[in-house]
């Protein structure tokens, strides 16, 4: 599916957009970001295409096995994801500095 919509991104069908590092990478994303809130695919998008960015710069044959290695880390430890994590964050901020009317 994230293939197809790179080809009308793109406006042209490669077969590389069809691969399966392609077609995984929009469920990393919301694996990794977390599927419980509205900002955590948004997120994990933000985070997986950073990594890859910056770790293609440094190892252009490695990214995917470290991106590998920050999925598993992400499943392992941070079980709802990133934004569910920082959603607790913000809700102790708020219930901590928010409710001090003066």
């Amino acid at each position: 599916m994230s293939g197809i919509l790179m080809a009308f991104f793109y406006g042209i069908m490669v077969p590389s957009h069809l691969s399966i590092i392609t077609s995984t990478s929009a469920m990393l994303m919301v694996i990794i970001g977390g599927a419980g809130t509205l900002f955590g695919p948004v997120l994990g998008a933000v985070l997986i295409v950073l990594l890859e960015h910056i770790i293609s710069i440094y190892t252009p044959e490695r990214w995917p096995l470290i991106l590998g290695g920050v999925f598993i880390v992400s499943v392992l430890f941070l079980r709802g994801g990133f934004g569910s994590y920082l959603l607790r964050f913000w809700k102790k901020v708020i219930l901590r500095y928010g409710s001090t009317n003066s």
